[in-house]
């Protein structure tokens, strides 16, 4: 059974800068020295009936400078196929350049600027429409990383998508989806349902151990059953966040509880949302051409 990984984080400490992962600095998890070390594709280990047929790299604070470094590493190291994620500051004037220079790399197929937090101060800076306008014009992908519980963040990035409905987005870790019955997961289902009239967006389901080192299978579900209801099963990827997932579960074992918690579905649903979708929107059924990027140089 072939799945694609559509969200994971390989290191090369001795090459990049990681200043995330350094002890000194944020974020403060008590277990964060697990993740402090290389990782490479020989760590993607899954155990049979399961074989990894691509992943998706996304940025990990390489080199935030000249994120095209991440890339030619990873073209350097990589024998699967995939598909890279790289850093680009939405808010500078400089994007359409940093996007012509990394549109030249190997697998390159869209950029990631984290906003969490910083959402609605950074999505509401007036360089930000016209960069996620030139992101649009030339296909690439924005993986949107934020709360999706926060209503105001969410109507910012609305307003965006309005004046780019061709943009395709990714929430990166189903926009982080809190606890069942909760009134944040109330919001959280409500501004999902907003986002989802935009046929280019969709959801990744992960990151649940950023929230809970101890999760439960059970609320993936749930959460699985509100987006599928909200999003329909063409636009919804199983994802692990490695290593991050290892926080929790070795990476084998993470997929395979995936798997298990799929067991009563259909078989077509399950391929769906371990490769098919992911295959569709990263565009691995063709390979990684370059394209032409519009705006200043």
């Amino acid at each position: 059974m072939k799945l694609i990984d559509p969200h994971l984080h390989l290191f090369c400490l001795a090459k990049g800068q990681y200043d995330w992962l350094k002890p000194e600095n944020p974020p403060f998890w008590p277990d964060k020295n697990l993740i402090n070390r290389d990782f490479s594709e020989a760590d993607l280990k899954l155990e049979a009936p399961l074989e990894l047929g691509g992943y998706v790299h996304l940025e990990a604070g390489f080199d935030n400078a000249q994120p095209e470094r991440e890339l030619d590493w990873l073209a350097s190291e990589s024998t699967l196929p995939y598909r890279a994620i790289a850093f680009t500051d939405i808010t500078s004037p400089e994007f359409a350049d940093r996007l012509r220079l990394l549109s030249t790399r190997a697998g390159f197929a869209g950029i990631r600027h984290i906003l969490d937090e910083d959402a609605v101060t950074i999505l509401n800076q007036p360089q930000v429409a016209k960069n996620l306008a030139i992101l649009a014009t030339s296909g690439y992908i924005f993986e949107a990383q934020f709360n999706l519980d926060n209503t105001d963040a969410v109507h910012s990035f609305i307003a965006k998508m309005d004046s780019c409905p061709q943009l395709s987005v990714a929430i990166n870790h189903a926009g982080f989806a809190t606890l069942v019955g909760s009134a944040e997961y109330t919001l959280w289902l409500q501004n999902m349902q907003l986002l989802s009239r935009f046929s280019q967006v969709y959801v990744k389901l992960s990151g649940w151990e950023m929230q809970d080192r101890h999760w439960k299978p059970e609320h993936c579900q749930h959460v699985l059953d509100d987006l599928l209801s909200v999003f329909g099963a063409d636009r919804l990827m199983f994802a692990s966040n490695f290593p991050l997932c290892t926080f929790s579960l070795p990476y084998s074992a993470y997929w395979l509880q995936l798997i298990r918690s799929l067991e009563k579905r259909p078989m077509t649903l399950m391929h769906q949302l371990i490769y098919a979708n992911a295959a569709k929107f990263y565009k691995f059924e063709t390979p990684a051409q370059h394209r032409k990027v519009e705006g200043s140089s």
